[in-house]
């Protein structure tokens, strides 16, 4: 990291700069500004542009080159969340790669005095709080640039690969060179990474004092490498602490933590499926920012395949054949069985490149391939949807699979949840106040006054009014609630404190849910739930858990009334006509196939292509009218039991207006619901694309026949 002159206003972002420093002033909603930005396409280009210059098309964070491939955004330092008053300041963007982006995401921690803990390199000097060591690794000088570091994760695999090669070209640059370092200093600014360039000329030409015990702290982030003599000789370091002791107890931070959000997932010759895959909603739309991490709902009827993908996705990301074979899980149980495959995979992308597959094949067995990855998810969760209480019973997966993984309960109903009770009793005293202050107690939206407490081995809930309510007798949905909650906290922190432990510090010292990392499936996560938390628990589980990626099936509307366009996608079976099993398919309607739901009515979302219903009307005018347009497409004998019954339905639709007020509206009326009874029986793309635009020419006739 460098610092950058972002230089003045553009002429054009005049206007929206004077506004936002005046609304921010004055105190005023965040909604106008965030139209602003979502609206006005004309903005995000030009703004682009300016910065892409300005800051050498370079990611202000990591240095990384920018510019391909869409692969960055305009960054607000002060996040649009927490600052909406700042969403049009100049003095808030900055250009960011799309991976430092969705590390940082809305984080934005702050000391006692309010001040930001993170490194502006617009306003601060980088200079001044990181230092690198031989093979590319950085590590913060100051208590600002190792918390900077850990919120962006500088130290990811493939930075410190490209800082290590930077690094032996700098040294040959800076210490071989016979002009000046003032003439290559402006040419450095502007080449990727040169914040290690701006240290080694640092270190050539004066003495560099750092303070030994906060690198003694550094053990907790950087690999054991001793760094250049030369480099060495030019560094005092206070106290009696010497060089060479602080690098070698310096370690680089753990691998286990997973920072990945899966964009896609290809399926075939799984269970029921026999080929389909997904686009997951990306984390940077076209405004390329998002606030949380993106999630997938699936809707789709009982035996569409919401299951059976969840399950498909599950196995893969396990990562391990090892880890595979505790499941118990094999070929035979997950190989499609219609048509007789030998074999299939399951594809899983990442936003930041790569992918991980399954191979499954009869007689040969499992086989991952990893491509531009080496692990899997250090947190794997799954819950089918049957979510009990854990009893004692037989079952074919092993009890622990492994630190951090938690799926039996997709595959096995019976293996049930862990006791959530037990789990907050076992906590010691602060991480239990954390858990029930900090995320307890948000999650439930209980008042400020509200608390827990533990008592002679019960948990209670106390009310602001005094009122003590024993845990055992909370409502059913304040306990689904806290089960699934600790569930989730219980495998997680078997990886993040097996990892802060590796780091030398205590158990529970950085006990955050905004750390936590994973990817957690939830099979029909309406189950057991009363009408408000089945809309509030997707909402519910994405601010505890920030930067989880939570993948749900539903059948239900309300629970997809939170979530954002993209992020539901409708499975269907398709049987055509005439056709045995072989020929089904499941298959996806994603974005482009499905309308914008944010902010319809549940009724609107029932009678929309999210579920299909031609009506909600609760007296059998749904099957009425499949029936009545059964009977329509048949020749049917005048006077015949079925001719008669038509005439009946049509007569009761009519009187209720379902065919249309007039000649042109049931005229309209049929061809749409012709439509939709023939997509049922189409999975091809081109032929569905084909009969809807078949549908809008004749919709089209029918009005200009007015």
């Amino acid at each position: 990291m460098i610092k950058v002159d972002r230089g003045p206003v553009p002429d054009f972002f005049v206007k929206y700069d004077t506004i936002s420093k005046e609304s921010s002033l004055r105190g005023e909603s965040s909604y106008d500004f965030r139209r602003v930005w979502r609206n006005d396409y004309h903005l995000r280009p030009q703004l682009k542009h300016v910065l892409l210059k300005r800051f050498n098309r370079k990611c202000a964070y990591c240095e990384s080159p920018v510019g391909e491939n869409n692969n960055f955004h305009i960054e607000h330092f002060k996040p649009r969340s927490l600052y909406p008053s700042l969403t049009l300041s100049w003095d808030n963007l900055l250009l960011a790669c799309n991976i430092c982006g969705s590390m940082k995401s809305a984080e934005f921690p702050l000391d006692e005095n309010r001040e930001a803990l993170l490194v502006d390199p617009c306003k601060d000097n980088p200079e001044d709080h990181f230092a690198y060591t031989r093979d590319g690794l950085i590590f913060g000088i100051t208590e600002k640039g190792r918390i900077t570091i850990e919120v962006l994760q500088l130290n990811r695999k493939n930075l410190v690969n490209i800082r290590e090669v930077a690094m032996g070209s700098y040294v040959k640059i800076l210490y071989t060179h016979n002009n000046s370092l003032k003439k290559i200093t402006k040419k450095l600014k502007e080449s990727p990474f040169s914040g290690i360039a701006l240290f080694l000329m640092r270190i050539k030409n004066s003495n560099i004092v750092l303070d030994g015990p906060s690198l003694i702290n550094e053990r907790k982030q950087l690999k054991s490498e001793t760094i250049w003599n030369e480099v060495i000789s030019k560094v005092k370091i206070k106290s009696e602490t010497i060089w060479n002791e602080v690098i070698s107890k310096v370690k680089i931070k753990s691998e286990t933590i997973w920072n990945e959000v899966i964009s896609k997932v290809e399926i075939q010759n799984f269970k029921s499926i026999r080929e389909t895959s997904i686009n997951f909603n990306p984390l940077y739309e076209e405004e390329n920012e998002r606030v949380e991490m993106p999630i997938l709902f699936l809707l789709g009827e009982n035996g569409a395949g919401k299951s059976s993908i969840l399950q498909a996705l599950t196995v893969c990301l396990l990562g391990e054949e090892k880890v595979l074979s505790k499941t118990g899980i094999t070929v035979d149980d997950i190989l499609r069985k219609d048509g007789a495959p030998k074999k299939g995979f399951v594809k899983v992308y990442f936003e930041q490149g790569g992918s991980i597959t399954l191979h499954f094949e009869r007689g040969k067995g499992f086989r991952f391939e990893f491509v531009d990855r080496q692990k899997a998810p250090s947190v794997l969760l799954a819950y089918g949807a049957v979510r009990l209480a854990r009893r004692a019973h037989e079952s074919k997966f092993a009890f622990n699979i492994k630190e951090g993984v938690n799926i039996q309960g997709l595959f096995d109903p019976y293996f049930g949840l862990s006791n959530a009770k037990k789990f907050l009793l076992n906590l010691g005293d602060v991480d239990f106040n954390i858990v029930s202050e900090k995320i307890l107690k948000p999650a439930l939206s209980l008042s400020f006054e509200d608390s827990f407490k533990r008592e002679k081995g019960q948990i209670f809930l106390v009310k602001e009014s005094g009122e003590e309510i024993r845990y055992e007798t909370l409502s059913s949905g304040y306990r689904v609630i806290i089960v699934l909650i600790c569930d989730i906290l219980k495998t997680t922190l078997e990886v993040f404190e097996l990892d802060l432990e590796k780091q030398g510090f205590e158990k529970g010292a950085y006990l955050s849910t905004d750390k936590m990392k994973g990817v957690v499936m939830i099979d029909e996560i309406e189950n057991h739930l009363h009408p408000r938390w089945k809309i509030e628990v997707m909402k519910t589980l994405r601010k505890v858990f920030p930067k989880m990626q939570f993948i749900s099936s539903t059948h239900d509307p309300l629970c997809i009334l939170n979530s954002y366009y993209g992020e539901v996608n409708v499975v269907e079976y398709i049987k055509p006509k005439n056709s045995d099993a072989q020929n089904s398919e499941t298959i996806i309607l994603g974005k482009e196939s499905l309308p914008d739901h944010e902010g319809l009515s549940v009724q609107d979302i029932l009678t929309s292509a999210f579920f299909g219903l031609l009506s909600t009307r609760a007296d059998g005018m749904e099957e009425k009218m499949r029936r009545f347009y059964y009977l329509k497409s048949r020749n049917l004998y005048e006077g015949s039991d079925d001719f008669h019954e038509l005439a009946t339905l049509e007569k009761e639709l009519k009187a209720y207006n379902f065919l249309g007020r007039n000649q042109r509206e049931r005229l309209m009326l049929e061809a749409i619901d012709d439509y939709l009874e023939e997509q049922k029986r189409t999975a091809n793309p081109e032929e569905r694309a084909a009969k809807k635009a078949k549908l809008k020419a004749l919709l089209k006739q029918i009005i200009k026949d007015k």
